[in-house]
């Protein structure tokens, strides 16, 4: 992505620990197949697997994407 600039919308993956894996996974897959391209997460959130997981069933590149994250 080259030149790329990050999307100013992104989907925030906080407070995921309120739903079950499977509904924070499908959550950021909708997202991806309705075009968001930023998904924003953090490890003290405990939801990679679940993330990666929609990523890779979202069908999208993941050279399409911008994750971003925090260090703690």
């Amino acid at each position: 992505m080259p030149n790329s600039v990050i999307p100013k919308i992104g989907l925030g993956t906080f407070g995921s620990d309120r739903y079950s894996a499977d509904q924070v996974g499908e959550a950021v897959e909708n997202a991806i197949r309705a075009g968001y391209r930023h998904i924003d997460c953090a490890a003290v959130y405990g939801n990679e697997r679940e993330v990666g997981a929609a990523i890779r069933r979202s069908g999208v590149p993941r050279e399409e994407l911008w994750i971003s994250s925090k260090v703690w």
